[in-house]
């Protein structure tokens, strides 16, 4: 009885040791930041969505894209064609930060974009869910519409 026991003893520390060793890596996994959109309505879209934890290898196979049609089906979200205008880049801030930069070259003129994104990498797959709500170009400037 007490060498089963004494085996609980020896394998709870090894158990807690490997759990506290995985727990850095899982904090440390790639992830998508919030959207922020720097256009209005009418506008060209220019946002950006702000990579959380990017490692070097991650950002060297980073793919990003709209998210396949499956997955918009599997989430309930409209494939709007004003989706497939978008382009998708990766670039980094002067203060080191690396973000997802939304543009197209057409003026947006549905004053809500619902999308899915898709970003690879060689160590897995994220897709999530974004919506924004484009404001008439003159609230984005900060100063009330001329009425």
């Amino acid at each position: 009885m007490q060498q089963a026991h004494r085996g609980v003893r020896v394998t709870l520390p090894i158990l807690f040791v490997t759990l506290l060793g995985a727990t850095p890596m899982a904090a440390q996994a790639l992830g998508l930041g919030r959207l922020v959109v720097n256009s209005g309505l009418d506008e060209p879209l220019n946002g950006q969505i702000e990579l959380i934890s990017p490692s070097s290898q991650e950002l060297k196979t980073l793919k990003t894209s709209l998210a396949s049609r499956e997955d918009f089906d599997i989430a309930g979200v409209e494939r709007n064609p004003l989706l497939f205008d978008i382009t998708y880049s990766v670039i980094q801030h002067a203060n080191g930060q690396h973000f997802i930069k939304l543009v197209t070259h057409k003026p947006v003129r549905e004053p809500f974009v619902h999308f899915l994104i898709e970003v690879e990498w060689s160590g897995g797959r994220l897709i999530r869910e974004y919506s924004a709500l484009l404001d008439p170009p003159q609230w984005v400037a900060g100063r009330p519409a001329d009425i």
